[in-house]
């Protein structure tokens, strides 16, 4: 019974069905049983190839329902971060209004340092630095700059391609692929 093997498996009995078929008397009644075989195996074959490019096209259907809801996720990913960027805002809002009230109405303790207390809270105010602006890249001394070494890999392959696949410093293997049409 052909319609519960596997697609290997009917292969494997295509092929010794066709050497038995080769093989056999040209006229003997064996002959006409196994070409029936063999064209029995071959419809199942057809029938799992045809099963096998229904998958393939349902993968087309899965991922273009994955790229869709990656995109709903993505649109939620930057709403998001607008209300993170929202709600720093406020934060340092409140923050520059905590500086300003320990600077307008706390004790100065040292050069801009301020202390104030209140209901057993400390609030200090006090400078340090902050963040690195660049003003003029071309002016930044070397010993501060760094070099990026980056392969341009699509000009590489195109290199090795063109040279049969093997420059002996990189391969670009034959692969086989598959084209429904």
């Amino acid at each position: 019974m052909v319609k519960n093997k596997t697609t290997l498996e009917l292969i494997d009995e295509y092929i010794d069905t066709d050497l038995d078929l080769q093989m056999s008397d040209e006229k003997s009644e064996l002959n006409a049983l196994l070409f029936d075989k063999l064209v029995e195996v071959s419809a199942a074959i057809k029938e799992k190839q045809l099963n096998i490019k229904e998958v393939m096209v349902k993968r087309k259907t899965d991922e273009a329902l994955i790229k869709a809801e990656i995109d709903v996720h993505k649109d939620f990913i930057t709403r998001l971060n607008r209300r993170k960027k929202s709600i720093n805002k406020v934060y340092d809002f409140l923050q520059s209004l905590l500086i300003t009230t320990v600077e307008n109405i706390g004790e100065k303790v040292g050069d801009n340092k301020f202390t104030l207390e209140n209901n057993g809270h400390k609030f200090t105010v006090f400078q340090t630095s902050g963040s690195l602006d660049i003003l003029d890249e071309d002016r930044v001394p070397e010993e501060f700059k760094g070099i990026v070494i980056q392969l341009d890999k699509a000009g590489l392959r195109k290199h090795v391609c063109m040279n049969d696949g093997d420059v002996g410093y990189a391969i670009v293997p034959k692969v086989k692929r598959l084209k429904i049409t």
